[in-house]
């Protein structure tokens, strides 16, 4: 009896070897593993500040999943109040610190001049409400708090008389009537190409303001929107459909004027601008361009300067008011288009356009007084403005 108990436990453990084996390959198998996964560091990603314009960053590393903290000192930048980090450079979304890092990621200081005032506007959008008066030098942001800056108010900026220098953001859509009036230092103004309507007198009494690029967008100039100004020189787009009374009024260091089209100038636009010796339209409306000729450009004196217009208008404009060639000057068509060939309507069509505009007045007639009414593919796809026929 005892043989069989113990030829029957050499049997049983016999059996239990090979089980015992494969468990064992498995649990130590699966232990090597986990120790292989614990191992293994888990994901780094770099945190890049950037607080001055994307220059100068200040980088972290921190593991995946990682809640961060924004820097303990806070940015600084000479007249300026730090807003925020935003995760994009064009300062539109804000980064929410509460969540984790997941990739690398940039973010970006956001800097609203610390001379400005902003109330909230209906739509919950911020507009520029006021400015310190010993301001010099402002750059309006896109964002403030969370919310885009859409608007300057009426007369934000009136008499800030320190002021020298104003940047606006494509974010701006309006700018309230007397803005910048009576900011007699100002000399350099980057409007927001985004602006439909300079409005009365915004830059009235901006006697150092010498010059400024009108947006492609603006339609509207209203009344004594830079009267008493300083510029020299302005050039108004065709998409201009009208300019107010008194618009340029006494501008009287004001000696070129270039105006596309003449539809919607009030007569009292220019009146006083005393030093412009040299006009440039073109308009082909033979009575607009009288009525330019008697702007009144100068009190009680008649223009003597230079007006250039198409060529087959020179010559009724000589007879209009006895102007000779010392005041009419032409502008030859053949000098920016090539007139091609008649169609089959027996009108001239123009193959090419040979300037560098892009904001081009087509004329309805060639230097011999032919009709020109078709324009060819040719011409619209060599202009990246407006191209409009008169």
């Amino acid at each position: 009896m005892k043989n069989f108990w113990v030829k029957f436990l050499c049997f049983a453990i016999l059996c239990a070897l090979p089980v015992c084996f494969l468990c064992g390959c498995n649990l130590f198998g699966k232990k090597k593993a986990d120790t292989e996964s614990e191992k293994k560091d888990p994901a780094i990603h770099t945190v890049t500040f950037y607080a001055e314009n994307g220059t100068n960053p200040v980088t972290m590393d921190v593991l995946d999943g990682t809640v961060i903290v924004p820097p303990s000192e806070t940015p600084i930048k000479i007249g300026y109040t730090f807003e925020g980090w935003y995760t994009n450079s064009q300062l539109t979304l804000k980064y929410n610190f509460n969540g984790k890092v997941r990739k690398d990621l940039s973010l970006y200081a956001n800097w609203c001049d610390s001379d400005l005032r902003f109330m909230k506007a209906e739509n919950g959008d911020y507009y520029v409400s006021g400015c310190n008066e010993n301001a010099t030098s402002v750059e309006i942001p896109k964002v403030y708090k969370d919310r885009k800056v859409t608007s300057i108010a009426v007369g934000a900026f009136k008499n800030c008389k320190l002021l020298t220098t104003v940047y606006m953001p494509d974010s701006i859509l309006e700018i309230g009537e007397n803005a910048f009036e009576g900011c007699i230092r100002l000399q350099t103004v980057t409007l927001s190409n985004n602006i439909k309507v300079i409005a009365a007198e915004t830059f009235k009494d901006c006697t150092a303001l010498s010059s400024v690029n009108l947006p492609s967008e603006v339609k509207t100039i209203e009344r004594s929107a830079f009267e008493n100004s300083g510029l020299t020189r302005i050039s108004l787009t065709s998409a201009i459909d009208e300019i107010g009374a008194r618009a340029f009024k006494n501008c009287t260091h004001l000696t070129n004027i270039v105006i596309p089209t003449l539809d919607g100038v009030d007569r009292s636009a220019f009146s006083g601008c005393s030093s412009v010796n040299k006009i440039t339209t073109y308009c082909d409306d033979e009575k607009l361009i009288q009525d330019l000729l008697l702007l009144q450009i100068s009190p009680s004196v008649a223009y003597a300067g230079e007006i250039y217009v198409w060529s087959y208008l020179a010559s009724s404009l000589k007879t209009y008011g006895e102007y000779d060639d010392n005041v009419v000057k032409t502008i030859k068509v053949s000098s920016l288009f090539e007139v091609g060939s008649k169609d089959h309507n027996e009108i001239h069509t123009i193959a090419s356009y040979k300037g560098n505009q892009t904001d081009v007045v087509i004329p309805s007639r060639d230097d011999n007084g032919r009709t020109i009414s078709v324009i060819e593919t040719s011409v619209s796809s060599g202009l990246s403005g407006v191209v409009s026929i008169v």
